[in-house]
């Protein structure tokens, strides 16, 4: 999998499309338990992922790719809900 990041890093858009594939249920399933609507997890991880790709060349450890990940994720659960809140 390091190797995939690394290619990933250097701008290898298919690695990167590989290694979504094996977070993407998972993100989608982290999403779904702190938004509650499965349209709503999807956008966040549809905008994780634009995330991630945007900022790939900044991760320093490969190996912490799956942690790095997960972070975005969570940073763009917490600003839904946060904007959720204020329009409620």
């Amino acid at each position: 999998m390091e190797q995939l990041v690394r290619a990933a890093i250097e701008g290898h858009q298919e690695a990167f499309e590989q290694l979504i594939k094996t977070e993407k249920s998972k993100l989608f399933a982290k999403a779904y338990s702190y938004v509650g609507t499965k349209e709503d997890a999807a956008d966040i991880v549809q905008e994780t992922l634009l995330q991630a790709y945007k900022s790939i060349h900044q991760l320093k450890e490969p190996k912490y790719f799956s942690t790095w990940l997960f972070k975005i994720l969570l940073r763009q659960c917490f600003a839904f809900l946060r904007k959720k809140r204020k329009h409620s």
